[in-house]
């Protein structure tokens, strides 16, 4: 097993290196490496894999997904609104309002008959 400290950096002789590739198995120091998805590659396996298009792409896609999501939303929610109103139009109408008149004084004349100004 070949310890990271005693190797050099496969773009930098003169540096020691700090990490392996796990891609292509070259040696880099700090400069050269970068972390992408809990995983430390070069730039070069980077840019061979296309990792910075497919970012692009996903945040695309994740823009698109989260626009479907909304208008699913609004439309469940416009769709619920819309069946609860049917639901209480459909209800009887077992009260008649017609018929009902104020045939009580109001309450501040119930007991004296006097607008209860005090004097």
């Amino acid at each position: 097993m070949v310890k990271v400290a005693s190797e050099k950096c496969f773009n930098h002789p003169e540096r020691e290196a700090a990490a392996r590739c796990p891609e292509c198995g070259r040696f880099y120091c700090r400069e050269c490496v970068t972390e992408y998805d809990f995983r430390i590659l070069c730039a070069k396996c980077l840019s061979r894999k296309g990792l910075g298009q497919s970012t692009r792409s996903r945040s695309v896609l994740g823009f698109a997904g989260k626009a479907v999501c909304l208008v699913l939303s609004l439309f469940f929610t416009w769709f619920t609104f819309f069946l609860l109103g049917k639901g209480l139009a459909a209800l009887p109408n077992v009260i008649s309002h017609e018929d009902i008149f104020l045939e009580s004084s109001p309450w501040w004349d119930a007991d004296t008959g006097e607008s209860g100004d005090g004097i």
